[in-house]
């Protein structure tokens, strides 16, 4: 996180969306990483779903930066009700 999209290591990526209407900006479903990443095309890169490096399942009602995800591999975005959907 904090680097540019084009400089971010990704470990183990599973599944990419692209949401149009936030200006370009791919979400990365990262199984080896237990977290989701947000790579926009001009900013840098950050950590949306889960902590790096620690899996879990818990967290719900909370911060999605705070909760905990095991190897996630699935995305789907809703872009109408502007959500994302972690499988």
């Amino acid at each position: 996180d904090g680097s540019t999209p084009q400089a971010a290591q990704l470990w183990q990526p599973e599944q990419l969306v692209y949401d149009t209407n936030s200006g370009g900006v791919v979400y990365v479903a990262e199984s080896g990483s237990h977290r989701v990443r947000a790579l926009p095309l001009s900013g840098v890169a950050s950590t949306v779903a889960g902590v790096a490096g620690v899996a879990g399942d818990s967290g719900n009602g909370g911060a999605a930066t705070s909760a905990l995800l095991t190897s996630p591999v699935g995305l789907a975005l809703d872009p109408l009700r502007r959500r994302l959907y972690i499988a």
